[in-house]
């Protein structure tokens, strides 16, 4: 009887032991960090099953394994589940505060004459000596985390001496001082070189041609195809010092031209200049909101450079991109507004002037680009630069095709017979293939 009593007694005890607690704890309440920190998420748990993170705004990514990476300034809600246990923690994010470095930089100008002067780090921006100075133009391209100038490989030594690229050029005065800005737009004439688009971004004057923008792209009537479908032309057309881009047409004719640190706001000009530097042109800044009265560059300034995830499970309507992060691929495209006169397809974008000098009314048209890596390195393979061009707020794209305009077939929602915009009626149409080939090959 005893021995039973015992038995029975240890069953019991089995039965309690097995019948533990679940538990899914994160460790932190609370995550600051840094726009483009990465930190893993501590978390204690004793349920076995799938992992399930999900975060309540789009402004960072994360990984299976719970490593988060900050994408955008804001607050988020991280969340964790496990075979329907959850725990969150609040994630903050502020804009990264960089120290200001200075770096001694040695001009070289021939084997006697050495120029050395300091200058602070760049964010992202041309850093310009001063132009009068011995006969030169000295200019090196902003520096990335690393150190290393960001659009050429240039070697820093330990005592941190760079050694940039320079262009002698004839010495001029700056021709753009106490312009009278209404007489240059009253004869206006676009910018002539590089150097020229370099003077008027100073001032807030622009390069380009100062034409309002509809919000339908310009499609060329000859566009190459091959087995049914568009090409998308492969060849660079830069200039020695690859501060110019040559856009072509159709029949591999030059049509227009972009320099690098110039000014643009039409469609092709902003999209070949995006699509050749892999940057934003000088009027546009990152920010969504801005007082033109309060900027040097008046009605021609225009918003947005931000993350665009892709994400289809939030907005259904959208059609996935090629190769898009926020749809498990490896590239993190980005947004820029393209500033037409109206977008009249969207009942919520109603027809107004992007820009009048006084108030910016931003509209629904976007060019959305492939701008970093999986390793959110810059992307310089050109098969890796994707560039499309939205006008109905994300429901439609074109891609770009690298000429003159060359705007591939349209997909997307609308395209598929959806209802503009909305969660539960959408059909969007996958992104339509095109051939990748050289128009020097085509047209030789």
């Amino acid at each position: 009887m005893i021995k039973k009593i015992s038995l029975i007694f240890l069953l019991i005890l089995l039965s309690l032991a097995s019948c533990e607690d679940k538990f899914l704890n994160i460790v932190e309440e609370e995550i600051n960090l840094k726009v483009g920190d990465t930190v893993n998420i501590k978390y204690n748990t004793n349920i076995n099953g799938n992992k399930i993170w999900k975060s309540s705004k789009e402004i960072v990514d994360i990984t299976n394994d719970g490593k988060i990476t900050a994408l955008e300034e804001g607050t988020t809600v991280v969340t964790l589940t496990i075979d329907n246990y959850s725990d969150s923690v609040i994630v903050n994010i502020n804009e990264e505060e960089k120290p200001i470095k200075y770096y001694k930089v040695i001009f070289i100008i021939d084997d006697n004459n050495k120029k050395i002067m300091e200058v602070k780090e760049g964010n992202l921006t041309e850093v310009i000596a001063d132009p009068k100075k011995d006969g030169y133009i000295f200019k090196y391209w902003s520096l990335s985390e690393d150190g290393v100038a960001y659009d050429f490989t240039i070697p820093i030594t330990s005592d941190i001496t760079l050694y940039p690229i320079y262009e002698k050029i004839e010495v001029e005065e700056d021709p753009y001082i106490n312009i009278d800005v209404e007489e240059f737009y009253l004869n206006y004439t676009e910018a002539t070189s590089a150097t020229d688009a370099m003077y008027r971004s100073l001032h807030g004057l622009m390069s380009g041609s100062i034409s309002e923008q509809d919000q339908e792209p310009t499609i060329s009537l000859n566009r190459p195809e091959e087995d049914g479908k568009f090409i998308r032309n492969t060849d660079s057309y830069y200039s020695d010092d690859l501060d110019t881009y040559y856009i072509v047409d159709s029949s591999g004719e030059v049509k227009d031209v972009v320099y690098r640190g110039g000014a643009y706001t039409t469609l092709e000009e902003v999209a070949a200049y995006i699509f050749a530097f892999g940057e934003t042109p000088a009027n546009y800044i990152d920010e969504k909101s801005a007082d033109p009265k309060r900027s040097i560059w008046g009605k021609y300034l225009r918003l947005n450079n931000s993350y665009f995830s892709g994400d289809v499970d939030n907005y259904p309507y959208e059609p996935i991109l090629p190769n898009i992060r926020g749809c498990g691929g490896e590239l993190y495209y980005y947004e820029v507004d393209l500033g037409t006169t109206g977008t009249d397809c969207d009942p919520k974008y109603p027809s107004k002037i992007y820009n009048d000098g006084n108030i910016i009314t931003r509209g629904a048209a976007r060019i959305v680009y492939t701008r970093y890596d999986e390793n959110h390195d810059k992307i310089i393979d050109i098969n890796e630069k994707y560039l499309f061009y939205t006008y109905n707020h994300y429901n439609d794209f074109q891609e770009y095709l690298n000429y003159y305009g060359g705007w591939g077939e349209m997909f997307g929602n609308i395209t598929g017979g959806g209802t503009i915009s909305s969660k539960y009626y959408y059909n969007p149409t996958p992104y339509v293939e095109v051939v990748r080939k050289s128009f020097k090959a085509l047209f030789s």
